[in-house]
């Protein structure tokens, strides 16, 4: 790339901020669109002739009739007016889980935070190429040595915040405490078995002393 006059790096660098500006205001705006869609989705009611399923709610309201009469007829047979007779019925509902307020504030916090992210993640993306976009315009306007070394000097984002990585410790270490722990159980479980003698040993003397008692009483 040839190198820009100071006239065209300033018109070129200013038409690279005007146009990531728009960018990222579109930004906005489409995080605003998808949200009132969202709330669109959740909100809408459905009816059968949407879901091309007025065929099946027939079925399903003439089903429902079919029991109605037998259960009126069984009442008849009862010597039971008809009238008093219960019955079933059927409904529609034109929304599921989001019928309920506070489902819906559920579902809308939900939106809201998924969609503040991946704006975030937009705008940050924008930045960076932005940020590249004018590295490159001002590299060809500054020629000198000192420049372009300077320019190599900006640090990246992955330089400034490296991936985070757990290092395992060394296996001379988790084997050292292996052993501790091992050694550690090992004198436990002696010390339990000492307690165990020691204490069988006291219920031997103190059977001894009562035989020797009850003999000296005889």
């Amino acid at each position: 790339m040839s190198t820009l006059s100071r006239t065209e790096h300033a018109e070129l660098a200013g038409i690279v901020k005007r146009n990531f500006r728009v960018a990222k205001a579109g930004i906005d705006e489409q995080k605003a669109r998808v949200l009132a869609d969202f709330e669109a989705a959740i909100s809408h009611q459905w009816d059968p002739v949407e879901l091309a399923c007025e065929e099946l709610i027939a079925e399903a309201k003439a089903a429902v009739d079919r029991i109605n009469r037998r259960i009126e007829d069984e009442f008849v047979e009862l010597g039971l007016p008809g009238e008093w007779a219960p019955n079933a019925g059927f409904g529609w509902r034109s929304r599921g889980q989001n019928a309920i307020p506070e489902r819906r504030a559920e579902l809308r916090r939900a939106a809201v935070t998924r969609a503040e992210a991946l704006a975030q993640t937009a705008k940050l993306e924008l930045a960076k190429q932005e940020a590249g976009i004018l590295t490159s315009i001002a590299s060809t306007a500054l020629t000198s040595e000192a420049a372009q070394a300077f320019l190599k000097q900006v640090p990246s984002l992955e330089e400034l915040m490296p991936p985070l990585q757990v290092e395992a410790p060394p296996q001379e270490a988790v084997k050292a405490l292996l052993d501790k722990r091992q050694a550690l159980s090992a004198k436990r479980a002696e010390a339990g078995r000492a307690g165990g003698r020691r204490s069988a040993k006291a219920k031997q003397s103190a059977a001894l002393a009562e035989q020797v008692a009850e003999r000296s009483k005889s």
